[in-house]
């Protein structure tokens, strides 16, 4: 008998993209899938078309942030494994059944993970895969801000209960959640491997969780998070020059995203902490370009560079025919 999977999906007014996640759980190759979707208080359609689907654990948890919403699924699911999903991705068929079957070939391994496609709404005759995320990431690359796709996760129950797992909440729950759990994970030395077979896809959108407006707060976190972790016995372990040039490079990240929506003076009050002449040259130029331009010419080059320097992380790849036919199948209204 499949051991069972518990698939904790969020939701909030996802009445276009619902139906596209749960098809691609109802497709899975593998049987043992209990689907959890928490919902954040949905007032469109979102509940209807999720009821439709039968046999669905339907949790309304309104004004939560994601990682409260996940960490809610948790506490009320059965699985013996643990995957997540947002409802505007989905998984590929072979996703489930593939980790479960490699998870259950190695007992030691407690979390693991897959790389995942990217592409653009639209777009879909061209997909990316970040390129680092083919491989086992060290405790060094999360540290830096790489991490996987959360939704190509697949983690052991027991090992969430016997870690105390949890994503943040509140503020730590609303942006940069994932990786601040995968940060954890490697922190408290887990193992886990990758499984390089794409598994996952995921939409950018316009209007995706993730916009321009908030990146100066999610950077701000992200640098506020390391810093803690850098002030502790971590960073004793590590050289001055070594805590330096990491701590530039998100400083680096919050100036950018800060001269984007135009706080520059937050910027320069950023800038005065970096040391990295590069990175001091770079944003020096940016502010002064700030000053000599409309704001809404240098928004849309710093829009521009920021998306091209976002791609450019990506390995493109045309997909094989069956799979291709899958993900047109999948966002196909009428399939």
């Amino acid at each position: 008998m499949d051991s069972l999977v518990s698939v904790i999906v969020l939701t909030f007014n996802s009445q276009d993209y619902i139906g596209r996640a749960l098809k691609s759980l109802r497709r899975q190759t593998y049987s043992g899938i209990e689907i959890v979707v928490v919902d954040n208080g949905s007032t469109d359609q979102t509940r209807q078309i999720v009821e439709s689907f039968g046999n669905v654990v339907w949790l309304s948890l309104p004004h939560s942030d994601m990682g409260m919403a996940r960490n809610h699924g948790v506490r009320h699911c059965s699985g013996e494994y643990l995957m997540f999903l947002d409802s505007d991705d989905f998984y590929l068929a072979h996703k489930v059944e593939s980790q479960i079957s490699a998870m259950a070939a190695r007992p030691e391994l407690e979390v693991l993970f897959s790389p995942a496609y990217i592409y653009r709404t639209g777009r879909t005759q061209k997909l990316g895969i970040k390129s680092y995320t083919h491989r086992r990431l060290s405790f060094a690359d999360f540290l830096a801000g790489r991490c996987y796709t959360l939704a190509t996760i697949c983690i052991r129950r027991s090992a969430w209960d016997s870690h105390s797992l949890a994503f943040g909440e509140g503020e730590f729950g609303r942006d940069g959640e994932d990786w601040r759990f995968q940060l954890s994970l490697a922190q408290k030395g887990m193992a886990f491997d990758i499984l390089p077979v794409p598994a996952v896809v995921v939409e950018i959108r316009e209007d995706s969780h993730t916009s321009w407006d908030i990146q100066p707060r999610m950077k701000a976190l992200a640098l506020s998070t390391v810093e803690e972790l850098l002030s502790g016995t971590l960073g004793a372990q590590l050289g001055a020059g070594q805590i330096q040039s990491i701590l530039d490079g998100y400083r680096f990240k919050l100036a950018t995203s800060q001269i984007l929506v135009g706080r520059n003076v937050e910027a320069r009050a950023t800038l005065r902490h970096i040391r990295t002449p590069i990175k001091v040259l770079v944003t020096w130029a940016l502010l002064t370009l700030a000053v000599m331009l409309p704001s809404a010419w240098i928004r849309k080059l710093l829009e521009l560079t920021w998306t091209k320097r976002q791609d450019n992380t990506f390995h493109w790849c045309r997909l094989p025919q069956a799979i291709s036919m899958q993900i047109d199948a999948l966002n196909s209204r009428h399939a």
